[in-house]
């Protein structure tokens, strides 16, 4: 059984390398930073792509310094992340929520964006 980030992780690489003008918003939920898969990885992308690529982590059991960012991924939670979006700049979304009957687990959602500013 995977975490659900390794295609997540695929896609972001492929879209990042191959669609200069495309951004990559990620939103990674899981219990503590120290248990976040691939985050060197991830973190190598975010660095490569400053300007293109996002990523907040979640936590539910490590207070990561604001509420927002605390706790698990919810329905009202994404509804404050992607507010300040417009339909434009999001085209595709993907919310990926592992292990047994929607219980704990990673959660993601990602967002990306294709060029428009």
């Amino acid at each position: 059984a995977g975490s659900g980030i390794t295609p997540i992780l695929s896609i972001m690489k492929a879209v990042l390398e191959t669609e200069p003008k495309s951004t990559f918003t990620l939103f990674y939920g899981n219990r503590t930073a120290d248990g976040v898969i691939f985050k060197e990885a991830i973190e190598a992308l975010k660095n490569r792509y400053m300007n293109r690529l996002s990523v907040h982590y979640l936590l539910s059991r490590e207070y990561p310094g604001s509420d927002l960012f605390y706790g698990r991924i919810t329905a009202e939670k994404c509804g404050v992340f992607v507010k300040p979006c417009s339909p434009g700049k999001l085209p595709m979304s993907f919310s990926l929520r592992p292990g047994r009957n929607g219980g704990s687990g990673a959660r993601y959602l990602v967002r990306i964006g294709r060029g428009a500013r």
